[in-house]
């Protein structure tokens, strides 16, 4: 068997080799400048610290060594950390000399590593932080006014982007980015990308017995094991009280965020809203004979648990997307689910949740013992009907353990989107959808331009190497390109649709002439129809959900609906005359099964 651990070549480095070698174990002597090491059945990943959660998280490797800070920073809920008795540091908050440690100077700036670490360090102190990124290489200014966290990071977005016709992608450097590959429909290297592209979601065993144990563990303690994972895994230790939050923590937290963010998520909502509430279904009635009829009643689950991740997947939008359609539907008992301290490195997050109106039910707990607290009940939590939201591999195998006991979503895979193009697409705008798309920072996103113009695919790759260095999350961007991204030439836009719809991808861009009527014969989780539409916009909030399904599931499964938080169930009435009518068929089809019991409980009604 073959095992892959991720490592970092900082401070951890030394003590894990002689970790490795006191277990008898083979370690490479210096793996120089080598990022992979494969030695007696062992292999070995030299990455960047941060980067070692990640390529845990999403299956890269088997295990990896990092320190809590990372841990925290990331948001990650890998499984499982272990005291390794090495690298033992604490994080402290320096400060200018004679500045007390009490000071709420309006000015306070910080500067770290760990914004997201250092960001609940000051909330948890009831001070206000608003986090600033700057550009790599920037340098703060000295006695420049307002406080916030100051970062290398990837620059944000100064203003609203306006690129001319022909315009290039936004920023970075030539020859800073990675080239798709381009390959031609219908020949070998299309099959062998298509084989090798992200599809259903193979669970783990090293996954599936570490939430084996939380959740049978969970169901068996209730209260008390949530709280001894929640310490164990998130290193926070909480009371059975502290598990569920205070409406008025949760307002608090919200009122941190900008006031151009809340603004910008109550309108979000109202289109979110008046979109779903269009989807509600009355069900239906119809007489089948005198004093008979038949109906379907639809009415809403008596309650659903979402869960909301921390670290970099806490995205104030898809609280919105889960919370408004079981509103809408008329989900009475909604709870939310999020690890400690995920609101308060996220202030966004506790306003979209304050925007929904569920301030009261925030449950503070996260990974698998979230999702069996909420399938099983506590004491503290209560047991629902069904559970939606994305989380990691652990959350989603967590799922995987408790259907039945209650109903779940499908699991959500990394994102995609394919653009269909001609030659009267513009490059700089279909290289900016297709790199909206890789910066989702997984690494195993689907990038795809289809195309019948080898002009529009020459500088498309171009412009998306060119702009790779400024999106967010760009290390992940890159390997996401360089896996999963491709420019496919076919012979005709009707080729191009048939391509398309093999992918059968989470989102669809059509940028071609008479968009429209293309986009019909169209399969994805989510159509957008024209030069004006990017994907993006469905993202944030123009009103369709963008809880879409994903790895070629598109071909049979739907979008997050009002529909998934109501259930069906068939209503029957019948009098004398409306059985009479019937009997026959019925007691002949119940006989030929050899079920006489059936074709005697009919009859008997019409005996003696």
């Amino acid at each position: 068997m073959s095992l892959t651990v991720a490592l970092s070549k900082g401070k951890l480095l030394t003590g894990s080799e002689s970790l490795f070698r006191r277990a008898g174990l083979a370690f490479p002597d210096d793996p120089g400048r080598r990022l992979v090491v494969a030695m007696d059945g062992l292999r070995f990943l030299f990455v960047k610290d941060m980067d070692v959660p990640t390529y845990v998280e999403y299956g890269v490797a088997d295990c990896g060594i990092a320190g809590r800070d990372v841990l925290l920073e990331t948001g990650s809920d890998v499984y499982e950390p272990l005291d390794l008795g090495f690298g033992r540091c604490r994080l402290v908050v320096a400060r200018p000399r004679g500045v007390s440690g009490e000071a709420r100077s309006s000015t306070l700036r910080v500067a770290t590593k760990y914004p997201r670490v250092a960001g609940a360090h000051f909330l948890e102190r009831g001070v206000s932080v608003r986090d600033r990124a700057h550009a790599r290489g920037e340098r703060p200014r000295a006695g420049g006014r307002g406080g916030g966290l100051v970062r290398a990071a990837d620059r944000e977005p100064r203003e609203l982007p306006c690129p001319p016709r022909g315009g290039r992608a936004a920023g970075g450097q030539a020859g800073e980015g990675a080239r798709v590959r381009t390959l031609r429909y219908g020949t070998t290297a299309w099959r062998r990308y298509v084989d090798g592209l992200p599809r259903a979601d193979r669970p783990r065993p090293v996954v599936q017995r570490a939430v084996a144990r939380i959740v049978r563990e969970v169901e068996r303690e209730g209260d008390a094991a949530v709280v001894r994972w929640t310490a164990r895994l998130d290193g926070v230790r909480l009371r059975p009280a502290q598990i569920r939050m205070a409406r008025s923590e949760v307002r608090r937290l919200a009122a941190a965020a900008d006031g151009s963010v809340r603004r910008a998520l109550g309108a979000m909502a109202a289109r979110i809203d008046t979109f779903h509430r269009r989807q509600l279904a009355p069900g239906f009635r119809f007489p089948v004979g005198p004093g008979s009829v038949v109906e379907e009643v639809v009415t809403p689950l008596a309650s659903a648990g979402l869960y909301v991740p921390g670290g970099a997947g806490a995205y104030p939008s898809s609280v919105l997307m889960n919370a408004i359609p079981a509103l809408a539907a008329g989900v009475r008992d909604l709870w939310i689910a999020t690890p400690p301290r995920a609101l308060e490195a996220s202030p966004a997050v506790a306003a979209a949740i304050v925007e929904v109106g569920l301030e009261d039910r925030v449950i503070r707990v996260g990974g698998a013992q979230a999702v069996a607290a909420l399938a099983f009940g506590t004491r503290t939590v209560s047991a629902v009907a069904k559970i939606a939201g994305p989380g990691n591999a652990y959350v989603a195998e967590a799922k995987r353990q408790v259907r039945g006991r209650v109903d779940v979503d499908r699991e959500a895979g990394p994102s995609e989107v394919v653009v269909l193009a001609d030659e009267t697409a513009d490059p700089g705008w279909v290289a900016a959808d297709l790199l909206a798309q890789a910066e989702h920072g997984s690494g195993e996103e689907t990038v795809v331009l289809i195309t019948t113009s080898t002009a529009l695919a020459d500088e498309a790759a171009r412009l998306v190497a060119q702009g790779v260095g400024s999106v967010a999350n760009r290390t992940a961007a890159r390997r996401a390109l360089a896996r999963h991204g491709a420019i496919v030439l076919v012979k005709s836009l009707e080729e191009g649709v048939e391509a398309l719809n093999v992918l059968a991808p989470e989102h669809a861009e059509v940028m071609t002439r008479a968009a429209g009527a293309l986009a019909a014969h169209v399969v994805a989780g989510a159509v957008f129809i024209g030069p004006w539409t990017p994907v993006a916009v469905g993202d944030y909030g123009v009103g369709p959900n963008h809880v879409l399904p994903t790895g070629g599931a598109a071909r049979y499964a739907s979008p997050l609906s009002v529909r998934d938080f109501q259930r069906r169930h068939s209503r029957v009435r019948l009098s004398r005359a409306g059985l009479a009518r019937i009997t026959e068929g019925v007691v002949r089809v119940a006989q030929a099964e050899g079920f006489r019991g059936h074709a005697q409980s009919v009859l008997t009604r019409f005996e003696g």
